[in-house]
């Protein structure tokens, strides 16, 4: 009788030990499904690890493990668990598709093809492997059969992103403009806006003879990146295409002093000091810098230009405004209240009528251990004005506020920005009482 109740319990050890061993494993399944979603796949990969341990053949762990490998780009890593997981799973074709995925970043272009027909022979509407295999072809130059490829797989998945990106590439090639122009507007339909998506569907609508369409969609990637020097070429083209001559110049001039600005060293650049009659302030500046100071009782304005036409109107240059017990005229209790009250009047400014006025940063520039505010903003006026880069810098000197306001066309942003703001770094306020 004991002997009989000693097996019995053993059984119903045995069977709790193993239900354990199942929730433990669920668990840590949903645990490391929750981790991908998050994007966290290092971690997601330890978890899988963990399953792994205890049933080495898992299918669903074997496959999340190595998708964790191929998202953080360990392809090697991938590929040994997808060779262990083709051996103990029969035909499944998500597993011949990640495997092909990895033999292409791995540049086993070979491998990849097989794993991809593979994938598609076991499901025949498989739009996934269809898409890669297209993406494939595309690459070898083989436009006829990928156009072909994905043709047949967008007649039963018409919304599939990376499938309507490849068929516009291959429509493109074969001179199919209208074709890749609907991909690309149906992409873009989906929220798939990208400055890539914009430009190749604007070089379709340029070769379509859609010169308009062309030049807004030109217009939108460089809205995103105003220094990409193709675009800028391709715009101008169009311009030209539509009678625009005079903004064709304007997109080429662009052009010009993008690549002027890239071959200027700051380095190099001869600096120097500038300073008010009065000492007020000191700061250094490129030496073919033009100043100009305008005094009253409560304020001094200067004035640093290149090419000085209108003091109102600069293109490459900074005004400095020192306004005098600023405080106290607008009854701040503090100088981090007068910063704060300069910033929402700066905010309220409403610009209407304008193409962009976007913030790209705002920070605290210390100057010693004054409250102190940086905007950077770029602004354009419309679609055919060159982009500013605009820099707004106020400094709480006591109850003074000294505001610096700095121009220079976006196209010499790669220049400019360095020298203003070591020119920022150099200013000094020298005779200001604090008050």
């Amino acid at each position: 009788m004991k002997a009989k109740s000693l097996i019995l319990f053993v059984i119903v050890l045995n069977l709790f030990t193993l239900n354990f061993s199942y929730a433990r494993i669920d668990s840590l399944m949903k645990l490391g499904g929750n981790l991908i979603m998050l994007h966290k796949y290092n971690d997601a990969a330890n978890v899988f690890g963990e399953v792994l341990a205890k049933d080495p053949d898992h299918p669903d762990a074997l496959f999340n493990k190595s998708l964790c490998h191929f998202y953080v780009y360990e392809y090697d890593s991938a590929l040994v668990l997808l060779n262990h997981l083709e051996k103990v799973t029969l035909n499944i074709p998500d597993v011949f598709n990640l495997r092909g995925m990895t033999y292409v970043y791995l540049k086993d272009t070979t491998k990849a093809m097989a794993d991809f027909n593979k994938a598609i022979q076991i499901d025949k509407k498989f739009s996934e492997a269809y898409a890669n295999r297209g993406a494939l072809l595309n690459d070898q130059g083989k436009t006829e059969q990928a156009y072909k490829d994905l043709s047949y797989a967008l007649s039963f998945d018409s919304s599939n992103a990376k499938l309507l990106l490849e068929h516009g590439k291959a429509a493109y090639k074969m001179g199919k403009y209208s074709e890749s122009i609907r991909d690309y507007t149906l992409l873009l339909s989906q929220g798939s806006a990208s400055g890539e998506l914009f430009q190749r569907r604007g070089d379709a609508f340029y070769k379509n003879k859609n010169y308009v369409e062309a030049i807004d969609d030109y217009s939108k990637v460089l809205y995103i990146n105003p220094l990409d020097l193709v675009i800028l070429n391709n715009r101008a083209f169009a311009y030209e295409s539509i009678g625009d001559s005079s903004q064709a110049k304007v997109d080429r001039q662009m052009i010009q002093e993008i690549l002027y600005a890239q071959s200027l060293s700051v380095d190099s650049t001869k600096f120097a000091l500038y300073s008010t009659p009065d000492s007020i302030f000191t700061i250094m500046l490129p030496i073919n810098f033009n100043q100009f100071i305008k005094t009253d009782k409560d304020s001094t304005i200067a004035y640093y230009m290149v090419d000085p036409v209108n003091t109102d109107n600069f293109r490459i240059g900074m005004k400095i405004i020192v306004n005098k017990y600023e405080g106290i005229r607008s009854n701040t209790a503090s100088s981090e209240d007068m910063l704060e009250d300069w910033r929402q009047k700066r905010d309220a400014i409403m610009l209407t009528d304008v193409f962009r006025n976007d913030i790209l940063t705002r920070r605290s520039k210390l100057y010693r251990d004054y409250p102190s505010y940086l905007t950077q903003i770029i602004f354009q006026k419309d679609v055919k004005s060159e982009p500013v880069m605009r820099f707004e810098y106020a400094i709480a000197y006591g109850m003074h506020l000294v505001e610096i306001y700095i121009n220079f066309p976006f196209s010499m942003y790669s220049y400019y920005n360095q020298i203003f703001e070591k020119s920022l770094d150099s200013f000094n306020i020298k005779t200001l009482g604090l008050f």
